[in-house]
């Protein structure tokens, strides 16, 4: 089904239909199993609504309300007045480079750019334009396998900040992205493919007590990866702004 949901994958196609468009279902028969079931079973069984959150992301369902919509980069016009960052999730092949951007003064995703097979050169090009569209303060990219491309990148003169994933590192973003979706602090956009990843993510315990996060496999977790980079991002920003509001001419740093 959420291949069906992944515009960038052709071969499949999936649907969404509550029994009710079933024109062969007596209509009084959904109103005694309505009547009979929990609210919660109804609406999954006979509504087909996918209710349940990952065992990792909570409230997924309750942020994805925001102002915001998916937008071309060509269609967005950014708020003059507010501050940007990016998070980047790097692909080629089999996964997908991701460019998250949150809206730091409302701490909102407002923008998802989503693609594979493509050139670095060309995902690099790509990065410059979403930089000089939106007021970007910072761009934290994951460059631990894609050392040519974070070399690239730091030779543009962007605001990189390269973030080395690690046992201890995944678990801290992964985990404050978790946080932020139960404390209502971000809102996301209602994308398929970023709901049916952030739906899908796991937490598995390690013989050695680490909790390793990724997706399952035969899944991606680009999406995921790229926003808990960029909300990692926005959490810095928006402590710095606090911070300088305070008459403190510092920013704390992990």
């Amino acid at each position: 089904w959420l291949r069906g949901q992944d515009p960038l994958d052709t071969e499949w196609q999936s649907w969404q239909m509550p029994t009710l468009s079933n024109p062969f279902i007596d209509p009084a028969e959904l109103e005694d199993a309505r009547k009979d079931l929990p609210e919660r079973v109804f609406l999954q069984e006979y509504m087909a609504e996918f209710l349940e959150d990952s065992e990792v992301f909570r409230k997924i369902t309750e942020a994805a309300v925001g102002r915001y919509q998916r937008y071309s980069n060509d269609e967005f016009d950014p708020e003059p007045h507010h501050q940007y960052v990016v998070g980047v999730d790097w692909g080629k092949q089999k996964d997908f480079s991701v460019f998250s951007v949150i809206d730091t003064t409302i701490n909102e995703l407002c923008y998802l750019d989503r693609s594979n097979k493509l050139d670095y050169l060309v995902q690099l090009d790509r990065l410059s334009q979403v930089f000089r569209k939106f007021n970007v303060t910072q761009i934290i990219a994951e460059g631990n396998s894609q050392a040519t491309t974070m070399e690239l990148l730091r030779s543009t003169g962007l605001p990189v900040r390269e973030f080395t994933t690690t046992k201890e590192s995944k678990p801290y973003i992964i985990e404050n992205l978790m946080l932020a979706f139960e404390r209502a602090d971000l809102k996301i956009i209602p994308d398929p493919v970023l709901l049916g990843e952030l739906r899908s993510f796991e937490a598995t315990r390690l013989p050695s007590g680490y909790i390793r996060y990724a997706a399952p496999a035969g899944y991606h977790d680009d999406c995921v990866m790229s926003l808990a980079l960029a909300w990692d991002g926005c959490k810095e920003t928006n402590m710095a702004v606090t911070i300088h509001g305070k008459g403190k001419n510092w920013k704390k740093r992990r």
